[in-house]
Parts: structure tokens; C-alpha cells; sequence
């Protein structure tokens, strides 16, 4: 069976319709994926996070004037936290007379107001669990959350 030339071009604009109207239906019925960032949560503290203790930087310099929030949970109790330090800053729990005291270790769920700007870095040390290092980032004017999440070592 041959097929003329009119039919032969009727049947490749129909492939290629089928084609575009493919992609067209594609695009309107499957959602974009959405990618995860921080600043779909909350700009503002929860009710719930403005009741957590709230620790005092002592040791953060803000040089730059330019400041953000932390907000720290943990899936478990009774671990200590550092924030910029290594836990050998208090080898006997607290700081050396004459140097700038840092910030005291803290027990999670807490929060801290006026985190300068920039990089920083959290331990997480708890009995039994394996230490939590994690890197985070302070915006200007942003809450930053932080979720320990402690896994048993034993």
C-alpha cells in the first residue's frame, strides 16, 4: 500500500500536534518539583520557640552589626551543644579565668538572638550517641533551624 504525499504530511503534523499536546498536558497536570530551601519555614519565631530558654552569645562578635537567629531542637534529651568552639574549651566544665568566657555549653531545645551574620559551626555531644558536627549559615534578619538528629553508638 502506498500512501500519497498529502497523507504523508497530514500524518507527520499529527505526530508532531500529538507531541507539543503531550508536553502541554504534561506541564499544566504534573506539579514543578519544589526544591526544599529555609526559607519556606516560618520568618518568624512559632509560639513554641518563643517560649525555649533563650542562651546568651557571650563569646559572638558582631562586627558587621549585621545579625540573624538560631533555633536549636534535638530528637533526644540530655545532650550539650557548643556553638563556635571545640567542647575543650571547658575541659573542667568551665571557663579560664582571664580569658573572654564563650558561650556556655546549652541543652537543646534553645534559641539565640543577635547571631552575627556568616558561617558557623554547632556540636552536638551527647552520652551514648554519636557527635553531631554541623555547619550553618546565619542570614541577616533570619531564623536558622537546626534539628540534632543523635544516634545511639552503642
Amino acid at each position: 500500500m502506498q500512501i500519497d504525499q498529502r497523507t504523508k504530511a497530514l500524518l507527520i503534523i499529527g505526530g508532531v500536534l500529538g507531541v507539543i499536546a503531550f508536553f502541554i498536558f504534561t506541564a499544566i497536570l504534573l506539579p514543578a518539583p519544589r526544591k526544599e530551601t529555609s526559607q519556606q519555614a516560618p520568618k518568624i519565631l512559632t509560639e513554641d520557640e518563643t517560649r525555649l530558654p533563650e542562651a546568651k552569645p557571650q563569646h559572638l562578635t558582631i562586627s558587621s552589626g549585621k545579625t540573624g537567629t538560631l533555633v536549636v531542637t534535638a530528637n533526644l534529651t540530655g545532650g550539650y551543644v557548643f556553638i563556635d568552639q571545640p567542647m575543650e574549651a571547658y575541659p573542667e566544665g568551665a571557663p579560664v579565668a582571664g580569658q573572654p568566657a564563650p558561650m556556655p555549653p546549652q541543652y537543646p531545645p534553645f534559641r539565640v538572638t543577635n547571631v552575627p551574620v556568616g558561617q558557623h559551626k554547632l556540636i552536638g555531644i551527647r552520652e551514648g550517641s554519636t557527635r553531631q558536627d554541623i555547619d550553618f549559615e546565619i542570614k541577616e534578619n533570619e531564623i536558622t533551624r537546626i534539628q540534632i538528629s543523635y544516634k545511639q553508638s552503642w
